[in-house]
């Protein structure tokens, strides 16, 4: 009886150092994630606000340079934020991760720097909505396997904002898609001028 009792604890010393050691093995890789994760949204930071300012530079419409007015803002903001917590929880926020990051969205700005008009308006705004949809995604993913408060925290806070930009977006697309369809139907081959109706 002693020894099966013996054996017993044995057995429940063994799974409970296999369970730590478990424990121990996810919060690390979760923690190389949150790392890994911060370096990009680092990045994608850069690129927003770069991209912001081709934008307020080459945009025609008022719509698309108040959205790249606040792109600008909001994620210089939002960089110093990530900045200021990665440097009190001692998180690399540069490295190979960001490097990937920005020059995959280095494309994304030169074909922004050959654009023009209000095709250049357009492809902005598909490349903002496209970018935001990506990065919410990766947001709300990244937020569940962050184990720091204060981590977590910012992220919900960078996720509402981020969100916010999305339906910015949005709206903006529609409002330019607005402008062109209604600029098509004057210049359409038979359309009537304004007041100038039938019978007149």
């Amino acid at each position: 009886m002693k020894t099966r009792a013996i054996l017993f604890r044995l057995g429940l010393g063994a799974a409970a150092v296999a369970l730590l050691i478990a424990s121990k093995a996810t919060l690390a890789d979760n923690a190389k994630d949150v790392e890994e994760g911060l370096q990009k949204l680092h990045a994608a930071n850069q690129l927003e606000i770069n991209a912001g300012r081709v934008a307020l530079q080459k945009g025609t419409s008022p719509q698309v340079k108040s959205f790249a007015q606040r792109m600008i803002d909001d994620h210089t903001k939002n960089d110093a934020e990530l900045a200021q917590i990665a440097e009190n929880k001692g998180i690399a926020i540069t490295g190979k991760d960001f490097d990937r990051q920005v020059k995959s969205g280095q494309g994304e700005l030169d074909r922004l720097q050959k654009g023009s008009g209000e095709r250049f308006d357009r492809a902005y705004m598909d490349d903002m909505k496209r970018d935001h949809e990506k990065d919410l995604k990766a947001l709300r993913k990244l937020t569940e396997k962050a184990e720091d408060p204060g981590v977590k925290s910012f992220l919900q806070q960078t996720d509402a904002t981020v969100a916010d930009h999305l339906e910015h977006a949005k709206s903006t697309l529609t409002a330019l898609e607005s402008r062109t369809a209604n600029r098509h139907q004057l210049t359409s081959p038979g359309t009537a001028p304004t007041g100038a109706g039938v019978g007149e």
